[in-house]
């Protein structure tokens, strides 16, 4: 019986990497490529990042790669007058750091050489074989070629690019065979926004060779970078006037290009440099559309569709190569999987592999292009609100809030499950590497968990407008459930600001705990807390936040965080003193406003962030946040909160059992708004230990039973008081996150 073979209709990216692993997997396979030469110079770059270097390393070829490249060390962000929006960034080391890897461009034809170079059997590729037409018979497909040639395989992979001639035959057989496959609905949806003229120049004087830039203008962007031998790689990216679908994108000519450059001439891009100095200096250029797309379905039968044929997203963030690399590397892991158990499998169990496939790049590949999308838009300054966060916002940020961003990207793509792990390490570990199960939370889910906090939020309000009860004044609220008011809300405000200082909410209404605690003061704890946890819940919904997003804070701050509790220090000890617990009165504190004291935490604990960080040794982002630097102090602040809340609530019940017999005992049992808002606040509390239990739970950050630890936070609630389970149950987390987060397979 013949082997198993695998016929790869294209020499692009996808396909060479594909069959690189194929010959390391010692499975059968054969490369038709239509031009003439296997790696043909077309006048495009290409970028590799860490997910991409990962698999190539792991193919033995990285080291050819960094020899024809030029890594990327530093970026700036420029505005449209060509002058610096912050300071230039150390890129390079960034990444390398978090990820293992730096960003490395090339001409894609270098790219594609070192793929051709690492291929053993150069006899397995043939050029000069464009397929005319493809056919799928019982247990195999065929390919006819231009010259009367016929090709025979158990498997067809189209690998040839974005005006795919395979995809056409694959959409042509099952149109023929099937009125369920969604041919039109698929066609439709390969939509083009923007053209972009991409090219490789002479450098121009005055512009370094190791730093890649991007220039912001209405309605286009640049993005530029430089190249090994004095080339300098540049994409010019132009909204065009109208959204074109499938067969109306329009091809470009040379003299499109010629006008396109006219028309943008005077563009400023780097210091003095101009985008015709780039123009007139250089050795090639296209003017092409860019194509958007993610099919819904990318196979039929017994042909399959990879890399651009696939999916094909904006080249801005370069993710389309890498993109290209990924979907090989998955496909080879699941051929190889199928064959190693059933070396002549079935239709059926081709079709489930091909659906495993399909369900795992669409999801990636549709938030890849979606995320290209968003970040072009503010590129471009498509409309005054995106021109100023981009200009006054995104385009400043620094190393800190890149990192996150860049490892969201990265680190959930695969690497080659059959081959050494050779690649290189950075402090983030992968996906696969970790505890943890991160994935994105069913948008259900998280509807239905912040419609329960909000319900929580409303029972305060509908409870005390029921009992008929309105807002006592301070002179009249008993001083014990006063005093214990207040503690509960120091520890609400400790894990507001320990939360501000996450880099997943730098961008968000979490950024800041003062707006909650002026709101809380305004409105009610009872309000605002159950609220907050509502955004928590439905910002946290993305896999990243889980990780590789760190879970670690500035460990400056952290530093400052038991410190800044001394602001408390003279009100809790005031309520902790007997004689503090007769009466009735307002904050145990002399003067101040609610609002004023537990706003003080935030304010104080960003003067000792400061003040440590002052004259400290400057720590690089991954020192910063992906260390374990912050533990031993988040810990410490939980452990000081968590003790004070509980003797608080415990001198509240002691206090009430010594009044048992007395008219204070009644005063402070008596139905009131401020007894209401103790109640909803553990209410609150008792609503999030569900959602938080539920949630680490999905993630596989923790085995606890829900139910178990859900009926120890209730008793707890009752014995030491909402504001302590809270500290506690926060500092768990913490431990849960930070162990769900290291490296435990290889």
């Amino acid at each position: 019986m013949s082997t198993f073979k695998v016929v790869i209709i294209g020499g692009s990216v996808a396909g060479l990497t594909l069959a690189n692993i194929l010959e390391r997997y010692k499975i059968d396979y054969i490369v038709l490529e239509k031009h003439a030469t296997i790696a043909p110079q077309l006048g495009a770059s290409i970028a590799t990042l860490p997910h991409g270097a990962r698999i190539l390393d792991q193919l033995g070829i990285f080291s050819r790669v960094e020899d024809v490249s030029m890594p990327v060390h530093e970026t700036e962000n420029l505005g449209p007058d060509g002058v610096a929006l912050g300071l230039s960034e150390p890129f390079g080391d960034l990444l390398e750091e978090l990820l293992g890897y730096r960003m490395r461009f090339m001409d894609r034809q270098q790219l594609l050489q070192v793929l051709f170079d690492g291929i053993q059997d150069k006899s397995k590729i043939h050029t000069n074989s464009e397929c005319v037409k493809i056919e799928e018979l019982e247990d195999s497909v065929q390919v006819a070629l231009t010259d009367g040639s016929i090709i025979r395989g158990d498997v067809l992979v189209g690998a040839d690019g974005v005006h795919s001639r395979i995809r056409g035959e694959l959409w042509r057989i099952a149109r023929s065979e099937t009125s369920d496959y969604p041919v039109s609905e698929m066609s439709q949806s390969i939509r083009c926004q923007y053209k972009c003229m991409f090219g490789i120049s002479k450098r121009v004087e005055g512009i370094p060779d190791n730093k890649s830039f991007k220039c912001y203008h209405k309605g286009r962007s640049y993005l530029c970078s430089g190249g090994q031998d004095g080339k300098f790689y540049w994409f010019v990216f132009v909204k065009n006037p109208e959204v074109t679908i499938h067969t109306t994108i329009p091809r470009y000519k040379a003299q499109d290009a010629e006008n396109l450059a006219a028309e943008i001439a005077d563009d400023p891009l780097f210091l003095d440099v101009t985008f015709k100095d780039l123009y007139k200096n250089r050795m090639s250029c296209v003017l092409v559309p860019l194509e958007e797309f993610v099919l819904k379905t990318c196979f039929f039968k017994r042909a399959i569709l990879i890399g651009d044929s696939f999916h094909k997203m904006n080249p801005l963030l370069g993710q389309g190569g890498n993109s290209a690399i990924e979907s090989a590397g998955l496909l080879a892991d699941l051929l190889k999987s199928t064959l190693d158990k059933n070396p002549h499998p079935d239709n059926d169990t081709l079709q489930r592999i091909f659906q495993e496939f399909q369900e795992e790049r669409c999801p990636r590949a549709t938030s890849l292009m979606e995320t290209t999308k968003k970040v072009q838009q503010m590129e471009i300054l498509e409309s005054p609100i995106l021109e100023f966060l981009q200009l006054k916002v995104f385009g400043q940020l620094g190393g800190e809030q890149l990192g996150p961003i860049l490892t969201a990207h990265s680190n959930s793509a695969r690497t080659l499950k059959y081959l050494p792990k050779t690649y290189r390490r950075g402090v983030v570990p992968l996906d696969e590497q970790v505890k943890a199960n991160p994935h994105d939370r069913p948008a259900i889910a998280t509807a239905l968990w912040v419609g329960l906090m909000l319900l929580t939020a409303l029972f305060g309000p509908l409870l005390s407008r029921y009992l008929g009860l309105a807002p006592s004044p301070d002179s009249t609220v008993p001083v014990p459930l006063h005093n214990y008011l207040f503690v509960t809300a120091i520890s609400i405000t400790g894990l507001w600001t320990v939360e501000s200082y996450r880099s997943s909410f730098l961008i968000s209404p979490l950024f800041s705990a003062i707006p909650f605690i002026i709101a809380s003061t305004a409105f009610g704890w009872q309000i605002i807390l159950p609220i907050y946890f509502a955004l928590h819940i439905y910002l946290t919904g993305r896999r990243s936040f889980y990780h590789p997003s760190p879970r670690g804070i500035n460990p400056w701050a952290a530093r400052a965080l038991p410190v800044a509790l001394l602001t408390y220090t003279p009100c809790i000890f005031k309520i902790l003193v007997p004689s503090s617990w007769s009466g009735r009165g307002g904050l145990p504190n002399s003067g101040w406003s609610p609002s004023m004291v537990y706003i003080a935490l935030p304010i104080i604990l960003h003067i000792g962030k400061l003040f440590y960080q002052t004259g400290a040794t400057k720590l690089t982002v991954g020192q910063l946040l992906y260390s374990t630097r912050d533990m031993k102090y988040l810990s410490r602040f939980f452990g000081i909160i968590l003790v004070l809340s509980s003797t608080a609530h415990l001198v509240l019940v002691g206090r009430l059992i010594s009044y048992s017999d007395s008219t204070a005992f009644k005063a402070m049992t008596v139905p009131s708004v401020e007894l209401v808002q103790l109640v909803s606040l553990a209410i609150s509390v008792v609503a999030w230990c569900c959602f938080m239990i539920w949630d680490m739970g999905r993630v596989n950050l923790t085995t606890k039973s829900p139910l178990v630890m859900l009926f120890g936070s209730f008793i707890a609630c009752i014995l030491v008081g909402p504001g302590a389970v809270l500290a506690a149950l926060w500092r768990w987390r913490e431990c849960e996150l930070e162990h769900g987060k290291k490296a435990e397979i290889d």
